[in-house]
């Protein structure tokens, strides 16, 4: 019974880690398992049904299909059987129950060691075989050195083990890790256009510059771990959730040029219920999310030029004393884009990529800079040091009046303001300069500390971002007509998104400007979003419609 289970057992072990070194050994030993037989009389049927067990719980090694090159060399010969050159020493010293015991305890020991399954389905050690599997390509240097022959060394040494002339691998091992991998939904790929070009140290820095006022300065973890994943709830599916405060602002705009390509564009015209359309597929709302993104970085290149920030998955230049590296900046590929067909085509191809990305808001950030480029940018603004990133990693006005407008001015009433300085002297303060496609309402003038034109109070279509309690949300309606007849504002319904209130149901608000609207007793409050509300409406009732009022 040994010699019928010890050659396949053995063979099994030494083939899988094929580190066949002694050639003579080999032939001597495989002559021997040829020629040597048992009379099936002599095999008791415990015999045969263990060894129909081991046939079913095992799968069928490798060394069965290359010809019957195999070795019997074990890995619990003594050191006495390793160096005697009488291979039936070999195979007479080692007892069958030797052999089982070993073999479980070998296998008991392993299972004690395999990491345990973690929370997404895979292990620690499933990643780490990902990875190295991954970074195969890593094998060569900048200078075409192959580095495998070292690593292979360091590899070799912890996880082999020495008989005599002839080594053996933990192979077994890594065929259990093949076996168990669960093979994954590819990562999204990224097709770059012809026109693409590497970004530079010096437009790196600069980026950051404007950014935080230093190129030594990073985003923070809310930015960093921010991507264009949507909603799954009910009647809510169209919205962008937002994971932490700091990047509202440019989320907000970015769901409001979203809904606008939703609720405006082709998909309307193909339902008679719009309604329908806060539920979006898949489908639907990821091509809404592209277009929403072609038509910000279109405006932002003043419909000429736009460039898509892209990342590479390597550094594209080395940092110097001044830029800290990030991981990201120093990795992108800038794509540029002439014709909006071509910008829309190149966003869907890619519009996985934005939807899981963790840096997807900082990708479309990037973009939107470098479309309108750097130098107009700074020029838009009042004062040219005006940092895009306020305190605690929040967006500034001017960022999202460049998300809005397509430039990043530093104020929101109509066209510009001269103000007599003093000593001759004229400060000019730039606003909107034409009717915005999204509107914005604010808290802020409400309190008489701001100015919203009627270019951002009306905007060609009835979405509007909300700046209320140092915090962007969104506002829309579902009726084109209330920006052009105002016969529908008598009474209207408008919508309310907050991608960070983590939203279980639609809220609908009714705006009633036939009643007058009423100011609440003493100690009675108002919430914020009715404030805002009402300096577009003036003295409009607002209706929560059940839902409770957001204070």
């Amino acid at each position: 019974m040994l010699q019928k289970i010890l050659p396949k057992k053995v063979g099994t072990l030494t083939e899988e880690e094929n580190y066949l070194q002694d050639s003579k050994r080999t032939t001597s030993a495989s002559k021997l398992i040829k020629s040597t037989s048992l009379d099936e009389k002599t095999v008791g049927s415990r015999t045969k049904t263990q060894d129909k067990k081991r046939k079913s719980a095992e799968p069928e090694s490798l060394a069965a299909k290359l010809d019957g090159k195999i070795s019997p060399t074990p890995n619990n010969l003594s050191q006495t059987n390793r160096t005697s050159s009488n291979p039936s020493e070999i195979l007479t010293d080692i007892s069958q129950d030797t052999l089982t015991e070993q073999l479980a305890a070998r296998r008991e020991a392993r299972a004690k060691t395999r990491p345990k399954t973690s929370e997404n389905g895979g292990s620690s050690r499933m990643d780490k075989l990902k990875e190295r599997l991954k970074n195969l390509d890593d094998s060569f240097d900048d200078d075409g050195v192959d580095n495998s022959k070292s690593r292979k060394s360091t590899s070799s040494s912890s996880n082999t083990k020495k008989f005599g002339d002839l080594e053996m691998g933990d192979v077994d091992d890594l065929e259990d890790d093949l076996g168990d991998l669960a093979l994954s939904a590819p990562a999204p790929s990224i097709k770059p256009l012809a026109d693409a070009q590497p970004i530079t140290a010096e437009t790196a820095t600069e980026l950051k510059t404007l950014l935080f006022g230093s190129a030594s300065e990073q985003f923070n973890a809310e930015w960093r771990n921010q991507s264009l994943s949507f909603c799954e709830t009910e009647g809510l599916r169209f919205g962008i959730v937002q994971n932490k405060g700091g990047p509202c602002g440019a989320l907000a705009a970015i769901q409001a040029c979203m809904l606008k390509r939703l609720l405006f564009g082709e998909a309307r015209n193909k339902t008679a219920n719009a309604h329908r359309l806060l539920s979006p597929d898949s489908r639907l709302r990821s091509e809404s999310l592209a277009l929403g993104l072609a038509d910000l970085l279109w405006r932002a290149g003043r419909k000429k030029l736009a460039v898509v920030a892209m990342p590479s998955g390597r550094k594209q230049f080395q940092g110097g004393a001044r830029y800290r590296q990030d991981n990201l900046t120093e990795t992108l590929m800038l794509n540029s884009v002439d014709s909006q067909e071509d910008l829309e085509a190149f966003i869907k191809q890619n519009i996985s990529l934005f939807e899981t990305n963790q840096y997807a808001t900082i990708l479309v950030l990037y973009s939107a800079i470098l479309s309108r480029t750097i130098d107009h940018v700074i020029s838009d603004m009042d004062e040219p040091t005006t940092k895009l990133i306020g305190a605690h990693g929040y967006c500034t006005q001017e960022m999202v009046n460049l998300f809005l407008t397509g430039k990043a001015v530093s104020n929101v009433f109509n066209d510009t303001v001269e103000l007599d300085s003093g000593g001759g002297e004229t400060m000019i303060l730039r606003g909107v300069g034409s009717r915005s496609e999204i509107g914005l309402l604010s808290l802020f003038e409400h309190y008489r500390s701001c100015q919203v034109g009627t270019y951002m109070k009306t905007p060609r279509y009835p979405i509007w971002v909300v700046c209320s309690e140092s915090h962007f949300s969104v506002l829309f309606c579902l009726r084109k007509e209330l920006m052009n007849d105002w016969k529908y504002e008598r009474r209207f319904d408008l919508y309310y998104y907050d991608g960070l209130a983590r939203q279980d149901e639609q809220i609908r608000l009714t705006v009633d400007n036939l009643h007058p609207y009423e100011p609440p007793g003493e100690g009675e409050l108002v919430p914020p979003l009715e404030h805002c509300i009402r300096t577009k409406w003036n003295d409009a009732t607002v209706d929560w419609n059940g839902t409770d009022p957001i204070l």
